[in-house]
């Protein structure tokens, strides 16, 4: 699995493209000209903008860099007031992290976040996996 982090801004372009399953993703690119998929419908928010989380229910976050995994790409963002679970998770595990994971900061696609709180939050619950 590819992997980048802290990769520079992405462009948009004016592409989409539909994958299999029928959903439509916005086309960036970054620096080298490398596509990366955009799964939200509203345009990659800038570093310093303030995001919601649907992911787990976290929150408020700054957008503080940008990431790429398989071909998508996602926000890198710092919790406001993380949920008491997450902040006891770091805690835990700082050894086993990256520098940039223990300050907090996560990764997030864009179907993952939203640019405003929804009225009423319905989180994107995802299992913690296994060790």
């Amino acid at each position: 699995m590819r992997e980048r982090f802290f990769i520079p801004s992405p462009a948009a372009t004016d592409k989409t493209k539909t994958i299999e399953s029928g959903s439509k993703f916005a086309v960036y690119v970054d620096a080298d000209g490398t596509e990366m998929l955009w799964s939200a419908d509203f345009p990659i928010p800038a570093i310093g903008a303030k995001i919601w989380i649907r992911l787990n229910n976290i929150g408020w976050a700054v957008v503080k860099g940008y990431f790429e995994s398989c071909g998508y790409v996602g926000v890198m963002s710092l919790p406001l007031d993380p949920p008491a679970w997450l902040k006891k998770q770091l805690a835990d595990e700082k050894g086993d992290l990256a520098p940039w994971m223990r300050e907090g900061i996560g990764c997030e696609f864009g179907s993952e976040i939203s640019l405003d709180r929804p009225e009423d939050p319905k989180p994107i619950a995802i299992a913690r996996a296994a060790r």
